[in-house]
Formats: C-alpha cells, structure tokens, sequence
C-alpha cells in the first residue's frame, strides 16, 4: 500500500511496511480533552477501529450519525490513508445464531459503512457466551461458523472493505490450543487479517509469552502476513486496568528499560521496540497495540514510537 508516488514509476513506500492496527477506545458523543484524535500519531497507524453502527432490533444496520468522535476520526484518517473500521455493532453467537437478524444486517451493512464513510469492521467476537468458548476451547465446527459469517460479511460490505477479527493468544486460556478462526479461510482471503490479543507483561522484559504466541499462529498453519500480534497499553494491577496514559503521569520521562511505573508493570519503551523487532523478524503483518489513545501524548512517554521502531530497523 503506497502512500506517495512520484513521477515516473518511482514509488515512496508507506511509513511503515507492516500493518499498525488499534482501536481509539471513547465515548461517541463526547471528546476526551485529555487525547483528542488530532493527537493520534497519524503517520504511524495504519488502521483505527473507532465507534459500531447503529444496529435496530431486528438487525438493520445504519450509519449513527450522533456518533461525532468517530466522525472526527475519519476525516482525520482519511487525510493520512488511514483506514478506520467500525465494530460489530451486535453481539453474535456461532453456536446459536440468529439467522433473521444476521441475513438483515448483511444486507444492510454496506449501505451504512458507505453512508459514514467506513473502510470496513473490526470483529472482536471473545466467545464469553459460549461455555467451552469461556475457557478457550474453540471447536472447528464453531470456528468454521464464525468464519463463515466473517467471509459473507466481507461480501456483504462490498469491495475494497476490510474485515478483520481479534483472536487469542497462546497465554490467555489455558485450553486455547485450537484456532478461533478457520485458518484455510483466513489465509485465503475470505477475510482479511486477525489481531492476537497478546496481553502480556514482563518486569524483566522478557519476549517469552509474545514468542509462544508466534509459535502457536506458525502450528496453526497461519500465514504471518494475515495476523497482527498485539501489544498492551494498559496495565493489570489488583483493583483496576490503568492505560499508559493514566499511570505514565507517575512517572514522566522514564527510563527506556523501566518496565514497571509505581509498582505497576507495563509495556517499556525498549520492550516495544524489541516486540516490534520480533514481529518482523518473524515476517508477520503487523502489530495490535490496544489501545491507540491509552498511549502517553505527555512527558517523552509514547510507547507507540518504539513499538514502530522496532519494526522499521
């Protein structure tokens, strides 16, 4: 994907030759004055998700026009060939699915992506209602359900829309042994990549759980360049789950190798870069850093500048 092209045949390739996938995490009416999407990083970010239709009772989806933030978003995005993906907009159950409200939102679907100028959805099915699902067993009959939907989605958006679909990692079910996706399908293009929630965290900074994770996409059979391996900007303490942006305020300017802020521990500057390293090496598409505005715009603290370092050297 070029982002510029010159006179006679020459080429700039984009900033970044790998996908930089994440999600601007608000609410639809109402700016956080504390990131507004004008501080996003633009040249970096490859796709935002931000924001879902408005989906009605019986499936129909249209374009929520109340829904500013998003709105702001893609102007901005667009600026930069950014693509930005909505969610889902409902909540979808492969084991027992609603044929008339699905059938009614795929009809409708593209029709309110093109209306709000969408570049297509982000799938961040985690399969909570499922009870094999809530302890990570995925069987392929399910899988191949849940994919199927995603291909006829991607249809049903039209063409040059993207589908994608979040996925687990090796370390977040202790019986996720089994793809959440059909792999055949993915790596066929019936949809369009997946984004491993890889939410790890190491004092040390280790790669260990992010190279387990590598290791289970490449057993599955997964084409690399289909799956984004993903980075946690917040943070898992005993009561709550403070973003980067929140607890890097304790702690302005720190130290490169510094992987815990006030006795919290969090993705450091040099463990992004060496993640991103890793994911190159390792020839995938990308990287998930989740979430986009859980970064730190403040202090000399973003992480997403060495996450993006590590994959360009």
């Amino acid at each position: 994907m070029y982002k510029l092209c010159l006179f006679f045949f020459t080429c700039i390739l984009p900033i970044s030759a790998q996908n930089i996938v994440s999600w601007f995490v608000s609410d639809k009416n109402k700016f956080d004055s504390s990131f507004l999407p004008e501080k996003l990083n633009w040249s970096i970010y490859t796709h935002i998700k931000s924001g879902d239709p408005k989906v009605l009772p019986n499936g129909t989806a249209i374009c929520d026009k109340t829904d500013i933030v998003t709105s702001r978003i893609v102007e901005l995005a667009h600026k930069y060939n950014t693509k930005v993906q909505w969610g889902l907009g409902f909540n979808i159950n492969p084991a027992h699915p609603n044929t008339t409200l699905i059938n009614n939102y795929l009809s409708s679907i593209g029709k309110a992506a093109n209306d709000c100028n969408i570049d297509g959805i982000e799938v961040d099915y985690e399969w909570h209602n499922n009870n094999w699902g809530k302890i990570g067993i995925i069987i392929p009959e399910l899988s191949n359900r849940y994919s199927h939907f995603l291909k006829n989605l991607k249809i049903a958006l039209g063409k040059n829309k993207i589908v994608s679909a979040d996925i687990s990692g090796w370390g977040v079910y202790i019986f996720g042994i089994y793809p959440w996706v059909n792999v055949t399908m993915l790596n066929n293009g019936d949809f369009d990549f997946v984004n491993t929630m890889s939410y790890y965290w190491s004092k040390e900074g280790s790669l260990y759980r992010w190279q387990k994770d590598i290791e289970l996409i490449k057993k599955w059979g997964m084409n690399p360049k289909r799956v984004n391996i993903g980075v946690p900007y917040f943070s898992m303490n005993k009561t709550h789950q403070p973003s980067w942006k929140t607890l890097s305020k304790n702690c302005p300017n720190i130290n490169i190798n510094n992987n815990s802020c006030n006795n919290v521990l969090f993705i450091g500057k040099k463990m992004n870069e060496k993640i991103g390293n890793l994911i190159k090496k390792n020839g995938f598409g990308g990287v998930f850093p989740w979430a986009a505005n859980y970064d730190s715009i403040e202090n000399n603290n973003s992480l997403i500048e060495w996450l993006y370092k590590g994959l360009k050297n």
